[in-house]
């Protein structure tokens, strides 16, 4: 793990020190690690920004919003502006986590898929220098050395197309942020059994690895059953089932508070899930042979669903290995997803998100990409044409990835085995190719011209990409930091290059409303149960202004409109290389024109290049315009979360004083350099951290601060961390019970013991002492007497209640039992020993 964390730490700073050559005159040159001058250079000599002189924080905020917001030629340019300016790591890394967080089980393949890329990515060679990017500080950025214009590429550098086909890919993805909001519903739900469930099987109370594997082996007996009732007749919007995966959350969220670190309980979890799928798979396993008669139609059906069941249960254990590798700083998450594919496994199977043999047998290369009748069951209530949602989306993307699945021969071709993929095939046809066909030519020039070039700033950055939730955390652009460092240095920008200036009124409030602007998803997608009645005792005051105004969030807006149409009036231009897109398909020359303005673009792009299926027509009408209207998405813990986290602003919970003591833990003393790895007592470095510590010593600029900081995803919340003092006192009072417990126990047992005559010399038929007595009779008395306190024992807090145990006299005598002590004082006394 050391060195992997090394590893990974000297990528990102190689690609920090090579973005900063060759950015013009003045800019600080690439000090490296324990080179000499960093710490004289200090913070002015740090690289705050890209290539292209966009903020580094703005750049990752707007690469987010874009895949939230299904922009996917904008987050293709945000993520090439990455890799351009020498942050590959960086801009992978957060895309494999928005594959979790912003993606989550509505594309349950993705964050496997976006892996592989990220290690394709690796082997490839590295990128020549471009002659327009090697232009010198206020050079042109379209002319040689002889003055002539320099023309672009016949096509763009590899790894530069496979960064932006990842980002673009990614935001075409149909989403939803439930493995996010996870966390916050368990924290509310456990917040809510603290204050008004005092006792009770719904108590706050210590769970084990145990009750985690029983609460879902529960959930999948009720809520599954029978195989074939269950093929017949799925319970999809069930309120039991609903009840039951509350209980398996709230069981885990237990559990974890009872570790003394968050990332302690991560290990035990993923094997809890794990054993738990497996036992569900035996099971499903031995009901197929019971599949006969007139049960035999299902037998394919429920092949199916075992070979499904078995993918997602792969899944499972992949996430455990990627939650200590690429995604340790988003491990809080990636555990939240392993719960959601372990309690709705046959739902994903059902809804057809898994690739199983059935999927495989019907796909095949020439209509992969088309709709089908089954992909919109739903028609539109008022115009009754088929709604293309995110649903529909997700279906076509598994048939897509059924075209990838690998020949298996041998015992793993037996029924209900899982189709393997051909991740890397998928990566190369999919990601790489469609790239020139799907993104702008004039994005990718953009990314290849000189860092002073006027035209080399293609978007704009967002003004809710500029939020309490970035890095700086400042809520105020880059202006200041334009004026003050950059243009000083480089006369030549002045203010042609400048993204923005200060936010008006109206940039502002969206700032500030992350809640309303910051969590907008496109193409949103909740397979499984979602109509719950999540009543949250604990909510905001005025309930019905929450309910119309802090709930819901804005409506979507187009990736188009950051275009700067100072250099770009036309907005986006025509595609790098149409002839790569599939033939049938180029039913247009213009791609997202007209379907667009009320779809999404992956949408608009389906609905212009694929026919409704059985010459029927697509649903355009305003009542579900995402772009219109605001909407509350649609997962069943959102709405719960929110809830509890605007009750808690309102009564500013928690606080020092809900502490014991009044003292916060020193864990969130700094919240910015702590991680989930951290115990309460304070930060704890890994040994990488504190070799870095040592070789780079103290003022080393902007590389020795920012290995302090940790990734949003990985702080502790002081919600949770309150509740695992709460946790760690029960327990404390339930071990200080235990104790006293066994304490009395064994007085008890002493006390019960018939009192012993001391031995006496020459009895007949003994040894020097005479025979002992038999014991038989009464150990046996013994054991019985004693095991109501074994039982006060293993009950703990609860044995308390029951009836105390009987005063033991401190001297022998007048027929009350003698205790242990007393009666080796006596043997003591009678002969003469101390």
């Amino acid at each position: 793990r050391v060195l992997r964390l090394a590893h990974s730490r000297s990528i990102v700073c190689r690609g920090m020190a090579a973005s900063r050559k060759g950015r013009g005159k003045g800019m600080g040159k690439s000090s490296g690690r324990g080179s000499k001058g960093a710490a004289a250079a200090g913070q002015e000599e740090r690289s705050d920004h890209t290539l292209h002189f966009y903020s580094i924080d703005e750049v990752l905020s707007a690469l987010q919003k874009a895949v939230r917001r299904g922009h996917a030629r904008n987050a293709a340019f945000w993520a090439g502006e990455l890799h351009v300016s020498g942050l590959t790591a960086i801009a992978t890394k957060r895309l494999l986590i928005m594959t979790v967080e912003d993606v989550g089980i509505a594309s349950p393949y993705a964050p496997f898929l976006a892996a592989t890329a990220q290690a394709l990515l690796l082997t490839m060679p590295e990128e020549a220098k471009s002659p327009n990017a090697g232009a010198d500080s206020g050079g042109n950025s379209d002319s040689g050395a002889d003055g002539a214009p320099v023309p672009p590429p016949a096509k763009p550098p590899p790894r530069l197309e496979l960064v932006c086909g990842l980002a673009r890919w990614v935001a075409s993805l149909p989403k939803t942020r439930t493995s996010c909001m996870l966390s916050g519903f368990q924290r509310a739900k456990a917040e809510e059994r603290h204050r008004c469930e005092s006792d009770g099987p719904r108590a706050f109370r210590p769970c084990a690895v145990k009750d985690v594997v029983a609460a879902l082996s529960s959930l999948y007996r009720t809520c599954v059953g029978e195989l074939a009732d269950f093929l017949a007749k799925p319970r999809r919007d069930d309120a039991a089932f609903l009840a039951a995966e509350e209980d398996v959350f709230l069981q885990a969220y237990m559990y974890q508070l009872g570790q003394k670190t968050e990332a302690e309980a991560l290990e035990p979890m993923f094997e809890a899930l794990g054993g738990a799928m497996r036992d569900e798979e035996r099971r499903l396993k031995g009901s197929l042979p019971k599949l006969t008669g007139d049960l035999a139609d299902l037998r394919p059906s429920a092949e199916d669903l075992l070979s499904g069941f078995a993918a997602v249960r792969k899944m499972v254990q992949d996430l455990q290995q990627l939650s200590v590798g690429s995604l340790e700083s988003a491990a809080r998450m990636v555990l939240s997803q392993a719960l959601l594919l372990a309690t709705r496994a046959h739902q994903l199977v059902l809804a057809g998100l898994i690739v199983v043999p059935g999927t495989r047998a019907t796909s095949s290369a020439s209509e992969g990409n088309e709709l089908r009748p089954d992909d919109m069951p739903t028609l539109c209530a008022e115009c009754r044409h088929l709604r293309l949602d995110g649903w529909a989306l997700a279906r076509r993307n598994t048939r897509v990835l059924a075209r990838y699945a690998r020949e298996r021969s041998g015992p793993a071709a037996g029924a209900g085995a899982p189709v393997a993929l051909h991740s890397e095939g998928f990566v190369r046809s999919e990601l790489l190719g469609p790239s020139l066909g799907l993104v702008p030519r004039d994005l990718f020039a953009c990314l290849l011209r000189p860092a002073e070039d006027a035209a080399a700033r293609y978007l704009c950055i967002p003004p809710y990409c500029v939020d309490i939730h970035t890095r700086r955390g400042s809520g105020y652009p880059m202006h200041r930091e334009w004026d003050d460092r950059i243009v000083s240095r480089n006369p030549a920008l002045q203010e042609k290059l400048k993204t923005h200036g200060e936010l008006d009124a109206q940039g502002r409030r969206m700032a500030l409303q992350f809640g309303r602007y910051g969590l907008v998803v496109s193409d949103e997608c909740f397979p499984g149960p979602s109509k719950p009645d999540f009543a949250m005792a604990l909510h905001p005051a005025d309930w019905e202004h929450f309910q119309a105004v802090v709930l819901p969030v804005a409506p979507l807006d187009h990736g188009e409109m950051f275009v700067d149409r100072r250099h770009f009036p036309e907005g986006y231009g025509p595609s790098w290389d149409a002839s790569v897109l599939p033939a049938s398909s180029a039913r247009s020359t213009e791609l997202f024109t007209g379907l667009s303005a009320r779809t999404s673009e992956t949408a608009g792009w389906v609905m212009e290049h694929s026919p409704p299926p059985e010459g029927g027509s697509y649903c355009l009408c305003s009542s579900w315009d995402r772009y219109a209207n605001p909407s509350t998405p649609c997962d069943p813990y959102f709405t719960a979360a929110k809830t509890f986290m605007t009750w808690a602003n309102e009564n500013s919970f928690p606080s020092a004083r809900d502490f014991p003591g009044g003292r916060l833990p020193k864990l969130l003393e700094s919240t910015a350099t702590s991680t989930i790895h951290d115990d309460p007592n304070g930060k704890r470095l890994t040994q990488a951290e504190q070799m870095f510590e040592m070789t780079d010593g103290a003022g080393q600029g902007m590389l020795a601060a920012d290995a302090k900081r940790s990734a949003i995803d990985a702080r502790p919340s002081t919600v949770t961390e309150l509740h695992r003092v709460w946790m760690h006192e029960l327990l404390r009072k339930q071990q200080a019970m235990g104790a006293r417990g066994a304490v009395l126990a064994a007085q008890t047992a002493a006390a019960l013991a018939p009192a012993q005559a001391p031995p006496t010399r020459g009895v007949a038929g003994g040894g020097r002492w005479g025979t002992a007595p038999d014991r038989g009779a009464a150990a046996a008395q013994v054991d019985a007497d004693a095991a109501p306190a074994a039982a006060f024992v293993q009950s703990g807090a609860s044995a308390a209640k029951a009836a105390p145990a009987p005063e033991l006299a401190s001297e022998a005598g007048d027929g009350a039992p003698e205790s242990a002590a007393g009666a080796a004082g006596a043997r003591r006394a009678r002969w003469g020993r101390r």
